[in-house]
């Protein structure tokens, strides 16, 4: 009857649950897991929204690029335009000096031409300080003689 009440009482005394160090290892486990997702994401955001701004400054470098191959540098040296959401400022200094234009004939053409380079800076409206800037090269243009010769430099009647 001994061995008898001896397996009775160790299958009431056996553990149906978890116990409390259990939970504090998943915990830790789950903690470092979180950990390692969160700092993930935030790697994650910052670089998406760095990329986000890099997108947004090239096509406004686009936009001012394709807006002042449009203009005559050597008419308009230094000036500033407002553009949607960003201003674009800009000077001019030259490159190579004036030369004349040839006809297809070789005569002297109506225009002289210049070479400029123009340090461009973009400024976001929102913002008072510096956006980017880049530089690039634009031809300069006037017109030295009358329009009495056609492009071939013959007179035209």
């Amino acid at each position: 009857m001994n061995v008898l009440s001896t397996s009775t009482f160790s299958k009431k005394n056996k553990q149906k649950g978890i116990s409390l160090l259990e939970v504090l290892a998943a915990l830790v486990i789950l903690s470092i897991g979180a950990s390692v997702a969160f700092t993930w994401l935030d790697q994650s955001l910052i670089a998406l929204n760095k990329i986000k701004t890099e997108e947004s400054f090239l096509i406004a470098q686009n936009e001012a690029m394709d807006y002042l191959r449009s203009i005559n540098p050597q008419e308009r040296p230094i000036d500033t335009v407002d553009m949607r959401g960003y201003k674009i400022s800009w000077t001019s200094s030259l490159i190579k000096g004036p030369s004349r234009t040839m006809t297809a004939l070789g005569n002297p053409a109506k225009y002289e031409v210049s070479l400029y380079e123009l340090d461009v800076q973009l400024t976001r409206e929102s913002e008072s300080q510096k956006w980017g800037q880049f530089k690039m090269q634009l031809a300069g243009y006037r017109q030295v003689s009358g329009g009495s010769t056609s492009i071939f430099g013959a007179p035209v009647q």
